[in-house]
């Protein structure tokens, strides 16, 4: 049995960068049903990751890593460079770093989106060889993916196709599904159309490529995106049923594969729920108030927002266990090729 492995995102939680607020901050990610917390590990864990790992241990918490090729936080530099070998040396520097915090999962928001097809083959080539020579022994159980992400090498759906159809990757690459940035590239619900039940229209291709990413997906970023931006206001909202209602259909797809996808290596179905803080999230809306689940205000503090982030996330959290719980009880598609 595939089981549900729900990690917390620590991105947009205020105590996360105060280490002595980490204890009881586990101890609420942990009572609040979490298995796992995800971390860029420059904005918590590196002030002190002897006293994380000691936390995390106490609380029976497990770690998901983010990593960024090519990044330098130490300026806010989300990304310096897009030469193939700078995100190749990158990759291999930044995940032999992160195995010594013992991660579960490990996410990579990988390569240079300006990059053609024989680049990204090439990029993706050489660090599936690095993951092949780092993941052994103690680390063997590691599981690497590469997200979806803006401004990555799988930003939008047609270059992941592509990439996936590659012989020397496909069935090989494992993925973040954050499907979020592909309808803010992309500026649409994808099979909003009807074409997955006409077989025709603008969105005809969604269906075919949407099972073929499943089959590649070992984490889904959980969070609502609308034509726009990567994040809804406030997925709770009436204003957000038809992008709530996309993403779980999408999310079904994927859970319905990975079910029927167990192996001895493939036992969870690894899921973030990922809506941050701002700029993703808008708080000031046009007339000047600010939306909360209690109606409009004028103004939120700095600990409002983050509660209101933590009560959003944890409405994802629990349609995510919904759906897989209607899942994991009944009758499964036969699954494709597994990875």
């Amino acid at each position: 049995m595939v089981e549900l492995c729900l990690a917390k995102s620590l991105w947009g939680v205020d105590e996360a960068g105060d280490p002595e607020k980490w204890d009881a901050m586990l101890r609420r990610i942990k009572e609040d049903g979490y298995l796992a917390v995800e971390s860029i590990l420059v904005f918590d864990v590196n002030q002190n990751p002897p006293l994380f790992r000691e936390l995390l241990d106490k609380h029976g918490l497990g770690i998901f890593i983010q990593l960024h090729t090519a990044s330098d936080w130490s300026t806010y530099n989300y990304c310096t460079s897009c030469e193939l070998s700078v995100h190749v040396a990158s990759f291999r520097a930044l995940v032999q770093d992160c195995l010594q915090h013992k991660p579960l999962l490990i996410n990579v928001h990988s390569g240079h989106d300006s990059w053609d097809l024989a680049t990204a083959v090439l990029y993706f080539e050489q660090v599936l060889a690095i993951e092949r020579e780092l993941l052994i022994g103690e680390h063997q159980d590691v599981v690497l993916v590469h997200e979806t992400h803006r401004q990555r090498l799988l930003h939008s759906p047609y270059q992941t196709r592509d990439i996936l159809a590659h012989p020397s990757i496909n069935g090989k690459l494992r993925v973040n599904c954050d499907l979020s940035h592909w309808v803010c590239v992309c500026e649409r619900l994808f099979g909003s159309d009807d074409a997955s039940v006409t077989g025709r229209g603008r969105d005809a291709w969604w269906p075919a490529l949407l099972k073929d990413v499943a089959r590649h997906c070992h984490l889904v970023h959980a969070r609502i995106g609308h034509v726009e931006g990567p994040q809804v206001v406030d997925p709770r909202s009436s204003t957000a049923a038809s992008e709530l209602a996309a993403h779980l259909s999408w999310w079904r797809v994927i859970f319905a594969e990975q079910l029927g996808a167990a192996t001895d290596r493939r036992t969870s179905i690894y899921v973030t729920t990922e809506h941050g803080p701002e700029p993703y999230q808008i708080f000031d809306v046009p007339g000047g108030e600010v939306v909360t689940a209690a109606g409009g205000r004028s103004a939120l503090s700095a600990e409002e927002k983050c509660a209101f982030l933590w009560d959003v996330n944890s409405f994802v959290k629990a349609k995510v266990q919904q759906l897989y719980n209607s899942l994991a009880v009944g009758p499964l598609k036969e699954a494709g090729a597994r990875i």
